[in-house]
């Protein structure tokens, strides 16, 4: 085997490390810190203690099993019938709720502290309403305590959990993803024109 052929089986199987490295860096945090059952009911819910893996900006959510409420009555309940509130008269939502966070004994943010995007996110058996957004230092230990102000019972039927989440790293970690993949791409381009392209083949003529 030619040096030019080992050069492009190396680029072909190294074209693969970009995206292990991606999936490390995934792998490497706790992007949930908290992510808490909770038993809803009207007033103070307090959560434990968490530490963040990650310095930044993080959403607070309030997160339910999909399938478990009927799906208008949910978006209701949640605040989330953007399309056509009016439906939602006879059904008022239960997101009327502070919230605090404390490091130790100090309230280090509130429901004021920064504006929250009332927006829900999908997953696959799941559907998540934001309720807050706080900074967050890595390594601290942190806890919340959210006060609801109408009976959020009913969600109890649909597993809810309160879940904090990293918003402020996605940027780059979007960016790091593309050029892991562009570099994955390049590399194995390479190494297949190394590997496939025919071997100069020199002729020799016999008088």
């Amino acid at each position: 085997m030619t040096l030019r052929r080992k050069i492009g089986i190396g680029l072909l199987a190294g074209a693969f490390l970009p995206y292990a490295a991606a999936t490390l860096h995934v792998y490497r945090y706790t992007w949930k810190p908290l992510d808490y059952p909770v038993h809803l009911h009207r007033g103070e819910i307090r959560t434990p203690e968490f530490t963040p893996r990650v310095a930044g900006t993080y959403a607070l959510f309030l997160q339910i099993q999909l399938h478990r409420i009927e799906l208008q009555r949910q978006d209701c309940l949640l605040d989330m019938s953007l399309l056509n509130p009016s439906r939602c008269a006879a059904i008022p939502s239960i997101i009327a709720l502070s919230w605090k966070l404390w490091s130790g004994s100090n309230v280090i943010a509130d429901n004021t502290t920064q504006q929250t995007w009332p927006g829900r996110e999908y997953g696959r058996n799941y559907v998540r309403r934001e309720i807050g957004r706080f900074d967050c230092e890595q390594g601290h230990r942190y806890r919340l305590s959210i006060d609801f102000q109408r009976d959020p019972g009913e969600l109890n039927a649909a597993n809810p959990k309160l879940v904090a989440q990293p918003i402020q790293d996605w940027d780059a970690f979007a960016i790091e993803i593309q050029g892991t993949f562009a570099l994955g791409i390049v590399l194995a381009v390479v190494g297949l024109v190394l590997t496939l392209w025919p071997e100069k083949v020199s002729y020799r003529l016999d008088i």
